[in-house]
């Protein structure tokens, strides 16, 4: 082998190894949808109520809105005096840094869009480990964990204006050796404004269990699209 074929193989070798570096850092997909699969007007898959009294509220495939391809999953609240959630169940890695990301959109009277976003762990009865909350179209994440080191458990996302599309996306570390807050991201995609709330999280016991999207009572009238549902694991 000559000098050139040698530092040509060198080089090869360098790159692979490279590669393969980038790779291993990249986070793994454990599921995704952006509700292509399903035709317009059906259920989706996956979804279904997780609690409460659904009424003549709605959810299904719709190919009215979208963020990418053609279809969304759109939930249709009517006049309505109940609530109830919607769920999916996610998939339960034991340690990493699980991340959910979803975008959605809102239509409707700004005085009635109220929804809550729940992340519950895969132990019976689903302990909550992260939510979010609406007031006043203002959007706040919160765990129910507490510190005596006066660490935040509360945090403010942003103002959601209605007909606007807008990534959530949730970071959440599944055991103590990967950290101990999780990291909350808004972002606005008309704009690109993002904003990050860190808040300390509880570990799930045995995986994350489901994620839900919650109506509370006594609103009425609006809708919610929701597309390019992503999960991705990332080990240290």
């Amino acid at each position: 082998m000559n000098s050139t074929t040698g530092k040509k193989s060198l080089l090869s070798a360098a790159a692979f190894l490279l590669a393969a570096a980038v790779f291993s850092d990249s986070p793994e997909t454990l599921y995704k949808d952006g509700f292509e699969s399903v035709v317009p007007g059906r259920a989706p898959l996956k979804w279904g109520r997780a609690w409460g009294s659904q009424g003549k509220d709605l959810f299904y495939v719709s190919s009215e809105r979208s963020v990418s391809g053609n279809n969304s999953l759109m939930f249709q609240r009517l006049d309505s005096p109940g609530q109830w959630g919607a769920g999916i169940r996610l998939p339960s890695p034991k340690k990493g840094i699980q991340k959910i990301e979803f975008k959605f959109t809102l239509d409707g009277p700004a005085d009635q869009t109220c929804i809550s976003f729940e992340i519950r762990d895969a132990k019976q009865g689903g302990l909550r480990l992260v939510s979010t909350s609406m007031k006043r179209q203002v959007l706040s994440v919160y765990s129910p964990v507490k510190s005596a080191k006066k660490k935040k458990n509360s945090g403010v996302l942003g103002r959601i204006s209605n007909d606007r599309w807008y990534q959530l996306s949730f970071s959440l570390p599944l055991t103590p050796e990967d950290g101990d807050s999780a990291l909350c991201e808004l972002t606005d995609l008309a704009t690109g404004k993002r904003t990050v709330a860190e808040i300390l999280f509880r570990h799930p016991n045995a995986g994350l269990g489901s994620l839900y999207l919650n109506f509370p009572p006594y609103t009425k009238n609006y809708r919610v699209f929701l597309d390019d549902f992503n999960v991705t694991l990332k080990n240290k």
